[in-house]
């Protein structure tokens, strides 16, 4: 019951549980995936593409299939996500907290000190 891997599988099956269906935004893929739920391409990484993303031309971006804090909003916008976990990559979060407040997600509580933010319409 200790074994990390175990914890995270279990916390996967929380967040299906919650989420149930939809892209989960998260630099920590692992997680939404351990439970059979979809994330961003660009963020199966976790946080690492995020870092240099922002060092990158927009085309070489494009091409690496990576995005920066600039192309956020486009992305979210276009696929909304069905939740968004945060609370391991606190220095890296700001643009993920940012989008959550302003499209109208609540924050839920989440083992381990993370956070699930919901939109505003879907309950768990």
């Amino acid at each position: 019951a200790t074994w990390e891997p175990v914890i995270v599988h279990r916390k996967g099956l929380e967040i299906r549980d919650i989420v149930k269906k939809g892209r989960v935004l998260t630099f920590d893929p692992i997680i939404p995936l351990e439970g059979g739920l979809e994330i961003y391409p660009p963020f199966l990484t976790g946080v690492f593409a995020w870092r240099v993303a922002p060092a990158l031309s927009v085309s070489q971006r494009k091409l690496m299939g990576v995005i920066a804090g600039a192309d956020l909003v486009a992305l979210l916008d276009r696929d909304p996500p069905a939740a968004i976990l945060l609370g391991l990559e606190l220095n890296y979060e700001k643009d993920f907290l940012d989008y959550a407040k302003t499209h109208g997600y609540r924050a839920m509580d989440f083992p381990s000190k993370q956070q699930i933010w919901l939109p505003a319409e879907k309950k768990p």
